[in-house]
């Protein structure tokens, strides 16, 4: 392997390793925290650290090789039983592991993991203590006494064929008295850089002797074309001991066999018996390759297990999404053509095959669709992961004592809806401590538990995602809200007394708004709310609040499960096709013409209607993208309400056409051209219908805030 050893080709699976590493660190040490006499949890700790000083060692990441070593041996002096878990030893490991984290990221970015530690690893040294332990200053003759038998033990059963090259230099070896050694080394079944365990054993070997031949070979084992162990013909001054120790030393070595072998009997002399042996020797190897092939099925299958999943790119998964969207357009199009044939060559055999044909590829991309929208789903856990550490550093921050408790992270959602919902959590969460529970002292003198309570929960409700987020706080005060908004110029007092609590609630969300007294550094400063409603409603999302001043709050968020297939509503309206998605729609309602007179009022030279006491402005599709349209059907209104935020908007139609799962489209380049998408809002994308007909998605948030906007300038 040498010293051209590539290591650049293992940076993903580094990173990929480091990541779920670094990520279980956080969740034990939490675990550790909460029961610092868990010596599972804590030895699991360990072999975190361990692994990742290894794996990082082999990438040739020294410093960040050096954070983990130093960590290792905090945790080993626990271990022991030399020291407690504490306050301030588990926050030095949280320091610890934010360092790891910081130089593993400036790895996935390209640079190298270098930053200043120096005082990080001085803490680490003096709570392990600097001191060098009794067993480093024992001579090699003490180790030799308790690890290596005193008889000295020599072995010729050794199966690695060596050329006249190789016993050249084991006869200068033996001239020189170096010790011939013959070493098998076997990785942990779960070890995943194999070739990198091989070259970091090479390494250290190369440090006190000779490696002479390996099977399989280097450039094998450099390609990973190898089970689980490797075997050395090794020669060196060391002492068995050594050798051991150095490669033990190395993480994810399940096991070492050395044994040392005599010159004789690895360069035999040339006479007919050693031919007759060597002969017999290479039958009987063949003999057991082709017993291990007649049960290669049975032995296999153990091993090939433990590799179940690959990781693909988000956006190659996008690109076959995309082409099955294709598929089924084609599908539906060879629907078409088919039942125009049938019905031209009536009880015929190509009629029936293709008829078969068309049935068969109709399954096919429905189970394509379905295996690949499944292919993008992840656990919403992976997100919810990183929650428990934030909410743990913001109580000590704000020395408020909270109990966080999640549930439903089993709950699965596409995974862009997941990379887009982090920041937007953060903020709801960071608002619950800050805002949400009140101080320990508050809370007695209210007669409440002096540890506040935040929930985060995920769960599905029929073709979307719910995420909440509540608290058992001081709630929303709408009388505060109010006396804001009116300070802030956001409503005057008569137009605050028309509107209900939760439409007063809602003024939290619009930028600029805070209701805080005095600015933290967790949140007040009138940014992050507004933030999230925009982000939840380009994932084509809604958030809704429910509050009780004195009890607590819940932010309701109600997401699709994926942005690439969205359930949604058909209708027609001036001769357009457009989709409206269904998490907006509220319910469809028809108006006769009888009714229309008395229904139907202007208000400020718009239409409103009034339904179950409620003001519910209308608008027609014409009137949104200003287009003249005539009415289809005089004799009735067909009105489709749609909800946002508490708001709501009748949205008239011609026909409705039915619900589908549509595959969104963006515009792109095409938006802002021609007479109708010229900078218009209330557009979300668009989708080809099975008949190839492009229909146009509406962007409910967009539209009504459009609306509303409008009616309130006139």
């Amino acid at each position: 392997m040498g010293d051209t050893y590539d290591t650049s080709q293992y940076i993903s699976i580094f990173l990929s390793e480091a990541e779920d590493q670094l990520e279980k660190m956080e969740q034990d040490l939490l675990e550790l925290e909460k029961d610092r006499n868990n010596k599972e949890v804590l030895n699991e700790i360990f072999r975190l650290f361990h692994t990742l000083k290894g794996s990082s060692a082999a990438m040739g990441f020294t410093l960040m090789s050096e954070v983990a070593h130093k960590g290792e041996n905090v945790l080993d002096k626990i271990r022991k039983g030399e020291m407690e878990v504490t306050p301030e030893i588990v926050d030095l490991m949280f320091e610890c592991l934010d360092a790891l984290n910081a130089m593993k990221d400036m790895v996935a970015n390209g640079e190298d993991p270098v930053m200043d530690v120096e005082e990080l690893l001085e803490k680490l040294e003096n709570a392990s203590g600097a001191a060098p332990s009794k067993p480093k200053e024992e001579t090699v003759e003490e180790k030799e006494e308790k690890e290596v038998p005193q008889k000295k033990e020599v072995s010729t059963n050794i199966d690695i064929e060596l050329n006249e090259y190789d016993k050249l230099i084991l006869e200068e070896a033996s001239q020189k008295n170096l010790n011939i050694y013959y070493i098998e080394v076997e990785l942990s079944p779960d070890a995943l850089m194999k070739a990198v365990r091989a070259f970091m054993v090479f390494n250290k070997l190369k440090e006190i002797g000779e490696v002479v031949k390996s099977v399989p070979d280097a450039s094998d084992l450099e390609a990973e074309k190898f089970d689980k162990g490797f075997k050395l013909i090794f020669i060196s001054k060391e002492k068995k001991d050594i050798i051991y120790n150095s490669i033990s030393s190395i993480s994810e070595i399940e096991k070492v066999d050395i044994r040392e072998i005599e010159m004789k009997d690895v360069v035999p002399k040339t006479d007919e018996k050693s031919k007759v042996a060597k002969e017999e020797k290479k039958a009987t190897s063949s003999a057991k390759e082709e017993s291990k092939a007649a049960t290669s099925k049975t032995q296999q299958k153990p091993q090939k297990k433990q590799e179940h999943t690959i990781r693909v790119s988000i956006e190659k998964l996008d690109i076959l999404l995309n082409l099955v969207g294709e598929l089924v357009i084609d599908r539906s199009k060879l629907a078409q053509i088919g039942e125009v044939l049938e019905a031209k060559y009536k009880e015929t055999e190509i009629s029936d095959e293709l008829r078969d044909t068309v049935s068969h590829i109709e399954r096919i991309a429905n189970d394509l669709q379905e295996n690949i929208m499944k292919a993008r789903m992840l656990p919403i856990g992976q997100l919810f992961s990183r929650f428990p550490r934030m909410m743990r550093d913001l109580s000590r921050k704000m020395n408020k004592k909270i109990n966080f408790i999640m549930t439903g992270e089993e709950t699965e959602l596409d995974r862009t809806v997941i990379e887009e919902m982090g920041d937007l959590l953060i903020h709801l969460l960071r608002n619950a401590v800050d805002h949400g529970i009140e101080p320990e002292e508050e809370r007695i003198a209210k007669g409440k538990d002096p540890v506040g309570t935040i929930k985060l929960s995920a769960r599905h409700e029929e073709s979307h995602i719910i995420i909440e987020i509540e608290d058992d706080g001081r709630g929303i005060d709408p009388e505060v809200i109010k006396e804001a908004a009116i300070k802030k110029g956001f409503a005057t007092p008569e137009e605050l007394s028309r509107l209900s609590n939760e439409e007063i609630i809602n003024f939290i969300f619009l930028p600029g708004f805070s209701s805080a007294k005095k600015v933290s550094e967790v949140s007040g400063r009138g940014v992050g709310l507004d933030a999230v409603k925009d982000g939840i409603e380009k994932l084509k999302g809604q958030i809704e609040v429910e509050s009780v001043p004195g009890k607590g709050s819940k932010f309701i968020l109600k997401l699709p499960l994926t942005l690439a297939i969205i359930k949604a509503l058909l209708v027609e309206a001036i001769n357009i096709t457009f989709a409206i998605p269904l998490i907006s729609v509220e319910e469809i309602i028809r108006i006769r013409r009888d009714e229309i007179s008395s229904r139907v009022k202007l208000v400020k030279g718009h239409r409103v209607i009034k339904l179950r006491g409620m003001v519910l402005p209308l608008v027609s599709m014409g009137e949104i993208f200003g287009i003249e349209e005539e009415e289809k059907d005089p004799d009735r209104l067909l009105i489709v309400v749609v909800k946002t935020d508490q708001r709501k908007l009748g949205i008239i139609v011609d026909e409705l056409i039915g619900g589908q799962d549509v595959v969104i489209k963006s515009l792109g380049a095409y938006l802002g051209k021609g007479r109708l998408f010229g900078k218009i809002p209330g557009l979300a994308g668009s989708t080809i219908l099975g008949s190839g007909k492009v229909a146009l998605i509406l962007d409910v948030a967009t539209l009504v805030k459009d609306i509303e906007k409008k009616t309130r300038r006139e």
